[in-house]
């Protein structure tokens, strides 16, 4: 083989392998898994049912997909036509979220997301609590924050349930993400309950006073449901399979099953 030849052919091989590279295939990015845990720790603070800023709600899917008084957040294929990656790469002003903005990382995956289809899959352990109406196995997630202080929320949300403790000393004050454990006698904030999925929309005791059931999840998305054990101080299980955010929680007698009713139209036991 002359060197002329393999020049000719090297050349070729070089010229087909850039033609092949030339149309790389959009990475799938999972909404669920990668896009949404993006949301939830960075845009919902401002984003979410009560305080949609700029009539945008982050909170699910579908709500996001609404768009704001912007127009559309995202247009599926094109992230460089979309609101939502303009504003988190910058080149739509204010740049969100205000304050440092995103890690290169998340930009990157919500623009890979939004190119890829902007597609929706089914919601995941870590976005949707387990699948059981039963009392399911213990969160992994760290959920508990022990503090005192004076009777005032911490951040511009409403106070959405309540529910007096056994004793008639305690009050469980449901709110944007939280439960806040305020002593009536001290008038102290004695503890929140962080790590709930979005608002939390009621509150219920067991009979016996052991047991404190949260109701919440996301609009339009997914419910969730939430026992606080009283006497030890910590969060025992999470569970939820509705398909709307839970809006009424109850313990049967002996406080071994609950009943969720929910913006789906179902009542579960």
């Amino acid at each position: 083989m002359t060197v002329q030849v393999a020049i000719c052919i090297l050349t070729l091989a070089a010229s087909t392998l850039v033609q092949g590279q030339t149309r790389p295939a959009v990475a799938s990015v999972s909404f669920y898994k990668e896009v949404f845990p993006i949301f939830r720790t960075a845009c919902t603070g401002c984003h979410n049912g009560e305080t949609a800023a700029g009539g945008l709600n982050l909170t699910s899917f579908v709500s996001a997909a609404k768009g704001g008084r912007g127009g559309p957040l995202f247009v599926a294929g094109k992230s460089a036509e979309s609101r939502l990656y303009r504003y988190v790469a910058g080149t739509l002003k204010p740049q969100m979220p205000p304050g440092s903005g995103l890690k290169q990382i998340d930009i990157d995956r919500i623009r890979q997301w939004i190119d890829a289809g902007a597609k929706v899959d089914a919601p995941t352990l870590e976005s949707r609590p387990k699948s059981s109406s039963r009392l399911a196995s213990a969160s992994k997630r760290p959920a508990i924050v022990h503090t005192s202080g004076p009777f005032v929320l911490q951040k511009p949300a409403p106070v959405t349930s309540l529910a007096f403790g056994p004793d008639g000393h305690t009050l469980a004050v449901g709110t944007y993400r939280e439960v806040q454990f305020w002593n009536l006698d001290s008038k102290t904030i004695t503890a929140r309950w962080t790590g709930h999925a979005d608002t939390v929309r009621a509150l219920a005791y067991s009979r016996d006073g052991k047991l404190l059931a949260a109701g919440g999840g996301l609009s339009g998305s997914l419910g969730e449901v939430r026992i606080w054990d009283v006497a030890a101080g910590h969060e025992l299980r999470a569970f939820g399979d509705d398909t709307d955010s839970v809006n009424g929680v109850a313990f049967n007698p002996d406080g071994s099953r609950v009943a969720t009713a929910s913006s789906d139209k179902l009542i579960k036991t």
